[in-house]
């Protein structure tokens, strides 16, 4: 299994774009000290060639730049077999609109997430210009799932629910439920690795154990 972390930022990245604090301020002088971050968003592959996302950030764009193994390898093309969201927070999954340019894409995410993005959107009108532009894939909590298909090379997945609080966009509208935020076990069967990955939880009970 191959791993690059694409950013490590909270939401807003660092330097945030409203902040002269002595770190942001540093990082936008250039400082050996700190080093500027985008929005939280990794890449998993299970054979280097096609790579799954783990959110997908506003900066989506400069990330796919920064790392060849995203570059696309054609005229029409993207190595991106798919994308997984852990929540409906705009930094994990504002991005989405931004791949938009006529090119089918499989978005991996809970039902709670999807409706969340999906319902009363007018903008996920840019991603429906035709049939298929994006297939969702349903993750059901506690249950491994096989990713699909050769680009994820024997891949598995896991969902657990974890601690935390709806969107600010959705805390009106919606009743929270298990599947607002979500943490991910990857396991490769034919290495014996695994990745967990957890983003935004907001606090770790007494007790509380993964087990899988």
């Amino acid at each position: 299994m191959r791993i690059r972390v694409l950013g490590s930022a909270a939401g807003g990245g660092f330097p945030q774009w409203n902040c002269s604090c002595d770190n942001c301020a540093s990082a936008r002088r250039g400082s050996a000290l700190v080093r500027p971050r985008t929005q939280e968003s990794l890449a998993v592959s299970g054979d280097g060639e096609s790579w799954f996302l783990i959110n997908c950030s506003p900066e989506i764009r400069a990330q796919i730049e920064s790392f060849d193994g995203l570059w696309p390898r054609a005229k029409r093309h993207s190595p991106i077999a798919g994308i997984f969201l852990t929540n409906g927070d705009l930094d994990h999954c504002l991005g989405l609109l931004s791949l938009r340019e006529s090119h089918p894409l499989v978005v991996h995410a809970t039902d709670a997430v999807r409706a969340g993005f999906t319902e009363s959107n007018v903008l996920y009108r840019t991603l429906a210009r035709f049939p298929e532009q994006v297939t969702w894939r349903r993750l059901e909590l506690g249950r491994q799932q096989e990713l699909g298909g050769d680009a994820a090379r024997g891949l598995r997945v896991t969902a657990v629910a974890t601690p935390g609080k709806l969107p600010l966009h959705l805390e009106s509208s919606r009743t929270p439920s298990a599947e607002d935020g979500i943490g991910l076990v990857l396991d490769d069967p034919r290495t014996g690795g695994r990745l967990a990955y957890f983003s935004g939880v907001e606090v770790a009970e007494d007790g509380m154990e993964l087990t899988l």
